[in-house]
């Protein structure tokens, strides 16, 4: 029977095989690629639950908003948690309600009985109580459970690094400001951002320069500066980074807690029907 190298790999964890294990991985690059998808999933289902520290979080926010797939896997969990939520909610006020009948039925067959006796009152406090927490729950579902989303959240589900695909051809032939946007492309942001600062804020590359900073100050987790640099891009008026800068910027409002500024943003982009305007319609209905 064939055995895929999935099953495999979580055969040889349940039953404790690290040698074989060990041994699978090392020889097998397809392997471990699984292996590392399947303990990113454990993760995310941890990161769900509240299990891990901050760093731990802060990884896998990262790792949610650079892995496509990842991010999609964490969306989709999250929402399955939130269901498993809403039945659990429903599973308890069912018991309730059977254990009140119960009692209820009881009580009829007892001579000079009270119709409501003392006895079912913490019972029907009870219900009444999760009654109204079924609602909540519910109502806060159907609104794409906004009020359980943290900005945080918003930030790890939807912020992705500009695709390569979109990058702008510079409309200067600056030989250190390619070499910076290059460094971006290649993940080298340290370096990135040292040319970026370095260079000139001349009106002939001023947007590019502070709209590919930007960029890699949010890859080194800098969002203050980053938000400061989208500033100054859309400051320009004329130029044809600006719907992503105002995509960026709101991101980066989110991911430092500055709501206010994020929904005013966002609204923005909706009703000028910009970059990712869709998207952010959908942000602003978790807010």
């Amino acid at each position: 029977m064939y055995i895929s190298t999935r099953e495999k790999i979580i055969d040889y964890l349940l039953n404790d095989q690290k040698e074989k294990l060990a041994e699978l991985l090392k020889n097998d690059t397809f392997a471990k690629h699984v292996f590392e998808e399947e303990k990113n999933l454990f993760q995310i289902e941890m990161y769900l639950d509240d299990e891990l520290s901050q760093p731990e979080r802060e990884k896998i926010e990262l790792l949610v908003r650079k892995n496509k797939k990842m991010g999609e896997e964490f969306s989709l969990r999250r929402g399955i948690n939130l269901f498993i939520q809403e039945l659990n909610l429903l599973d308890a006020l069912k018991s309730a309600w059977k254990r009140y009948h119960e009692q209820y039925l009881q009580v009829r067959e007892e001579p000079n009985r009270r119709l409501f006796p003392i006895v079912f009152k913490n019972t029907l406090k009870w219900v009444a109580a999760a009654s109204i927490i079924l609602l909540l729950g519910v109502s806060l579902l159907l609104g794409h459970n906004s009020k359980n989303v943290s900005s945080q959240e918003l930030f790890a589900e939807y912020y992705k690094p500009l695709e390569k695909d979109e990058e702008f051809k510079l409309v200067v032939n600056s030989t250190a400001l390619n070499q910076a946007k290059q460094n971006y492309i290649d993940e080298n942001y340290p370096e990135a951002l040292t040319t970026f600062r370095n260079l000139p804020d001349t009106l002939s590359i001023i947007t590019e320069k502070n709209f590919f900073m930007a960029l890699t100050m949010i890859e080194l987790d800098m969002y203050q500066d980053a938000i400061n640099a989208f500033q100054v891009v859309i400051r320009q008026e004329d130029s044809e980074c600006i719907p992503q800068s105002y995509w960026y910027l709101s991101l980066c409002y989110l991911k430092t807690n500055q709501e206010d500024y994020a929904k005013e943003t966002l609204q923005f982009i909706v009703d000028n029907q910009g970059y990712n305007y869709i998207i952010a319609g959908k942000i602003l209905k978790k807010l």
